[in-house]
């Protein structure tokens, strides 16, 4: 059963097999038509995992043992924006836990780098702009999902984080108009409700 924060190239890692084996096999047909990406899943999807023999290593008795594992990376990618539009050609100090990765976004304010996969949080800062971003590796839900579909509308500036803990009430007023508003600026009818087109717009839109 899949944990907030899982996806399948961390769960392959982890357990030691090939994510495409694994994604492809039979008894992953049903969770293949409910997501459309293997690295986006939700919690409680239920994820068929092959039976495979333990893995050890050498042990020498009366000797001291050392042995030594390499951290597999997964690719990030966000885009910044502000309320004038994409941070382009800005300058970022990438924080993953080990040394400092120093890079730029793009003309589309877009910034890409290498996660360490035991690395469930990022900081991001930008110091020309006196901003300090942390960003969540794994934890996006698929936009099926109501908290998937809140987080790509604060990720895309529609609501504000803030929101998650107003009164339900309230809570779920900001989310029809945000919907509302996410719909016109796609040409949808703007119901503010989370229907099959606007679920596939808000993927294509917010990128994943």
């Amino acid at each position: 059963m899949v944990r907030q924060g899982e996806y399948l190239s961390l769960l392959a890692v982890r357990h030691g097999f090939s994510a495409d084996n694994v994604w492809s096999a039979p008894e992953n047909a049903g969770l293949r038509q409910r997501r459309a990406s293997p690295d986006v899943l939700a919690p409680g999807d239920i994820l068929y995992l092959p039976d495979r023999a333990a893995a050890g290593a050498r042990l020498h008795a009366r000797a001291q043992n050392s042995y030594r594992a390499s951290i597999p990376r997964v690719p990030v990618c966000v885009t910044l924006h502000t309320e004038d539009g994409p941070l382009a050609n800005a300058r970022c100090v990438v924080h993953t836990g080990a040394s400092p990765l120093e890079i730029r976004t793009n003309g589309e304010g877009m910034l890409r780098f290498d996660a360490p996969m035991n690395a469930h949080e990022v900081r991001i800062d930008v110091p020309d702009e006196e901003l300090t971003l942390r960003v969540l590796v794994g934890f996006l839900d698929p936009p099926d999902d109501g908290s998937g579909a809140f987080d790509r509308l604060v990720n895309l500036g529609l609501l504000s984080p803030v929101d998650r803990h107003a009164p339900e009430s309230q809570r779920r007023a900001r989310v029809r108009e945000a919907l509302a508003a996410f719909q016109e600026r796609r040409g949808l009818e703007p119901t503010g409700e989370l229907d099959e087109p606007t679920r596939c717009a808000l993927r294509d839109e917010h990128g994943v």
